[in-house]
């Protein structure tokens, strides 16, 4: 079964996750794995011809991304609210992704772009782009790929991410990120 993200979805996906490396928010090998991603799962087009020549042409030893199977998700039930100080808020209201908070503004010592936090346990966070998930500083476990496309192909989601971005390089433009590489 094939697992694709619509066109535009794509395409923002390509556009952000560019965005998150101007911004300085992620390092060469961080958007070298999202590129990686979006070479598996996004649908065919220019997205998926940029990201195929970026990473042909990198320095890197990365292979295509382990990401789970299973069956695919119907479209996401999600909904936006704005709760004043912490920007928009982005949640999905039923299924396995119910349990995560995106928002877009987050004031941590070392924000997550966007900031995707566990209701339960807000240690817990989320990587949107790559679907893992951390406790702490570990790695905890991986949205499966059929969440991690249903997650994306939500144009509401996709707005969120936007937005974040905006936020980051409005509010923290003198912030030097810790970059890993």
């Amino acid at each position: 079964m094939v697992h694709c993200l619509s066109p535009r979805a794509s395409q923002d996906y390509l556009e952000l996750t560019i965005e998150s490396k101007n911004l300085g928010v992620v390092g060469q090998i961080p958007f070298l794995e999202r590129l990686s991603v979006l070479t598996a799962v996004g649908s065919p087009g220019a997205a998926i011809v940029y990201a195929q020549a970026v990473l042909e042409h990198a320095q890197w030893v990365g292979g295509p991304p382990l990401l789970g199977g299973g069956v695919l998700c119907s479209p996401l039930s999600s909904k936006l609210s704005f709760p004043g100080r912490a920007g928009c808020v982005f949640e999905v209201l039923e299924g396995k992704l119910a349990p995560w908070v995106i928002r877009t503004a987050d004031e941590d010592i070392f924000p997550s772009i966007p900031s995707a936090r566990h209701k339960e346990n807000s240690a817990e966070r989320l990587d949107v782009f790559l679907g893992w998930s951390y406790c702490g500083s570990q790695q905890s476990g991986r949205l499966d790929l059929p969440l991690l496309v249903a997650l994306w192909n939500d144009e509401k989601f996709r707005g969120v991410v936007a937005e974040a971005l905006q936020y980051c390089g409005d509010r923290h433009h003198r912030y030097r990120w810790r970059l890993l590489a």
